[in-house]
């Protein structure tokens, strides 16, 4: 297969970050495998993120939380790898990025360190949103803030 040099950057280059920061081995060969061309990048990791958006559902369905969110992590990541630094298609990233924060907040109370959504109030109006995450056995937990940089998001640094 003959990719662009888009993908093939992306690939060369994003790799050791998209596994560790949670991405299936499996499904990062597997979706970038199938991609050619960068205008395929964020249908093809959505793609990936609606099959564990799937398996989450069923795995809540039937009462099991630990895999649901392992399944609704999985498709938070996957999302929001498709939405990374792709701005040819603005409606698509933005689509995805409803997708990360959606399944991201599915599994934060299937987590072992469950979490929350947190708001802070600001300079002025304006807010800043945070994700909570502690230890459900520790009463006072120890607290970081912890602000990720331009190029990431929270659901990006669970791990």
């Amino acid at each position: 297969m003959a990719r662009d040099e888009f993908v093939q950057s992306a690939i060369d280059n994003w790799a050791p970050r998209f596994i560790s920061n949670g991405v299936d081995a499996n499904d990062f060969q597997r979706v970038t495998n199938s991609i050619e061309h960068w205008d395929d990048w964020c249908q093809k990791w959505s793609e990936c993120g609606a099959i564990h958006e799937q398996l989450g559902e069923k795995a809540e369905a039937q009462g099991l939380y630990e895999s649901a969110a392992y399944h609704y992590f999985h498709a938070a990541i996957s999302y929001h790898f498709g939405k990374y630094l792709f701005v040819r298609k603005p409606h698509e990233l933005r689509v995805a990025h409803e997708h990360v924060v959606h399944n991201y907040q599915r599994a934060l109370p299937f987590f072992d360190f469950p979490g929350e959504h947190v708001t802070f109030a600001y300079e002025g109006d304006a807010k800043m949103y945070g994700v909570l995450r502690k230890p459900w056995h520790t009463p006072k937990p120890p607290v970081v803030i912890f602000i990720p940089g331009l190029d990431s998001v929270k659901e990006e640094l669970h791990i």
